[in-house]
């Protein structure tokens, strides 16, 4: 039987790279490292709700870069003291460091990428996260290779659910729209933005959160995706 779709799209963040545990890991280190006097629990418990305020504020266009870095740590650090803005970016670098050599993996994703290499699908990662953690991501967790090509929103100058990201994430491959399907686990960004491009979309939803919207697909494990793409 001719594969229904030959051009795949992945978000990398919770739908092929276990963001929540290394990001906890990597959090917990650097507590130990830099402020031992925190409870690193309790910190990270806080940290966790900052980063998801700031980071919408980020995709919306509200904050900078840069300024999600530092207050997404100066915000939850001033719950518990007095901290600077400057140990708050200390911090934030550290943890990027620390992150990207954390490699835990969405059960299932190497083998769901074998499969699809094996039977000749184009992949691309279509990801909103930063260019200088993103790649070592993908290389030190081992499924760089997977991949034709790589879309990061710094370096595209958009960011999902710009319909224009996942257009430079299907002609980086050769693709056409109709052969193309989007993989990811954000309903707003990843499947919303490729309904408007498009596409079809196959949403990644572990935890069975009610969602509207009408994803194409919606899947609770990865490998759910190896009935779909054939």
């Amino acid at each position: 039987m001719a594969k229904k779709y030959r051009y795949i799209l992945f978000d990398l963040d919770r739908t092929l790279w276990d963001f929540t545990s290394n990001s906890r890991r990597a959090l917990k280190k650097t507590i130990d490292e830099m402020a031992p006097e925190l409870d690193s629990g309790a910190f990270i418990n806080e940290y966790e709700k900052a980063n998801d305020h700031y980071w919408n504020l980020y995709e919306n266009g509200t904050i900078s870069k840069e300024r999600l870095r530092i207050l997404r740590f100066h915000t939850p650090l001033n719950l518990f003291g007095n901290y600077s803005e400057e140990t708050a970016s200390a911090m934030s670098e550290r943890y990027l460091k620390l992150m990207t050599e954390e490699n835990g993996l969405v059960e299932g994703c190497t083998q769901l990428l074998q499969y699809l290499k094996g039977i000749g699908c184009k992949m691309s990662v279509v990801t909103n996260g930063f260019r200088e953690v993103q790649y070592l991501k993908l290389k030190n967790s081992g499924i760089d290779g997977y991949f034709d090509s790589v879309i990061i929103s710094d370096e595209a100058g958009c960011m999902k659910p710009n319909p224009a990201i996942f257009r430079y994430a299907v002609e980086s491959l050769g693709g056409t729209k109709p052969e193309s399907i989007m993989i990811g686990d954000n309903f707003a960004t990843d499947i919303e933005g490729a309904q408007i491009y498009g596409i079809d979309q196959a949403y990644y939803n572990p935890g069975k959160t009610p969602c509207e919207g009408g994803p194409t697909y919606e899947i609770h494990s990865l490998e759910e995706l190896k009935e779909i793409i054939v």
